[in-house]
């Protein structure tokens, strides 16, 4: 297979690569877990990469090993690297189709061809209930979440009065969504958007059937409190779609968490398992 490691070593050894391809398969578990793809940059900055491109050894390697482990328990392991994928594309590199057909037919495989081949295999991986038992195989632990005492904190917390910074940023927003990366077509978003489940989004911007719900925290979060944003993104996501699904309307809905200062490196973990767009160092 070109591109990918030899079968020899498989994802044991002390080559970087093996090195690196046992600290990203637990990483590659927890997301399969939740549920959720991440980018190769995603990837690459949990395992302290400076270059994303180097992942290819690495999910080639973890590749191969499921490969081997599959032959030993006499079953197909799903291709859990096919969870990372290329931010600009949405879909893994070619090298998972390595696993998949010759070099002749992933020639002749159209763009739709691969999509439908992937969302196939990411159906597969969210459901094989044997991940633990391939972690334990390797004798790999899962993935350390070091922002348990953050969470444990924003559990506890009381929702305190609303800032000046606060209030600044939101307003800002909701009169620039390019700001949070969309059109300025979105026009005017707006503030404290009332849900049926009582909660108030910051920003919401509607444009046709296009929805943006934005949450704000200010420079001066506390990092506690931007991890309760990110878990509010994923309940404003959920409670938009149900409500929106209870009205038969189908709506292409996104979340942002949007910070006046940097994104916490602690969080980063769980935002990627979240799946929760992060758009920081926004000024007032």
């Amino acid at each position: 297979m070109t591109g990918t490691p030899s079968k020899a070593g498989g994802i044991f050894g002390d080559k970087l690569y093996q090195q690196r391809a046992r600290l990203a398969l637990p990483i590659l578990v927890r997301q399969a877990a939740a549920g959720k793809s991440l980018t190769y940059g995603e990837l690459a900055n949990e395992l302290n990469m400076p270059n994303a491109r180097n992942l290819n050894f690495v999910l080639g390697c973890i590749g191969v090993a499921l490969e081997q482990l599959g032959e030993e328990w006499n079953e197909k392991i799903p291709l859990i690297q096919c969870l990372v994928k290329n931010q600009e594309t949405g879909m893994p590199g070619d090298g998972v189709f390595e696993f998949l057909f010759s070099l002749d037919e992933i020639k002749a495989l159209a763009p739709a061809q691969k999509e439908i081949a992937i969302d196939a295999i990411l159906a597969k991986i969210f459901i094989y209930t044997k991940w633990e038992a391939v972690l334990k195989h390797f004798d790999l632990r899962h993935a350390k979440s070091n922002f348990d005492s953050v969470v444990n904190k924003a559990r506890n917390r009381s929702s305190g009065g609303e800032s000046d910074l606060h209030k600044a940023l939101k307003m800002r927003i909701a009169q620039a969504p390019q700001l949070v990366g969309m059109s300025a077509k979105f026009g005017i978003g707006e503030q404290e958007y009332g849900l049926p489940s009582g909660d108030s989004v910051d920003v919401v911007f509607t444009q046709a059937k296009k929805w943006l719900a934005v949450e704000v925290k200010s420079k001066i979060s506390s990092v506690d409190d931007i991890a309760r944003g990110l878990f509010q993104c994923v309940k404003y996501r959920a409670v938009i779609s149900a409500w929106r699904g209870s009205l038969s309307e189908t709506i292409e809905l996104s979340t942002i968490l949007a910070l006046g200062g940097e994104m916490p490196s602690v969080l980063e973990p769980l935002r990627v398992s979240l799946g929760v767009t992060v758009v920081d160092c926004l000024s007032t």
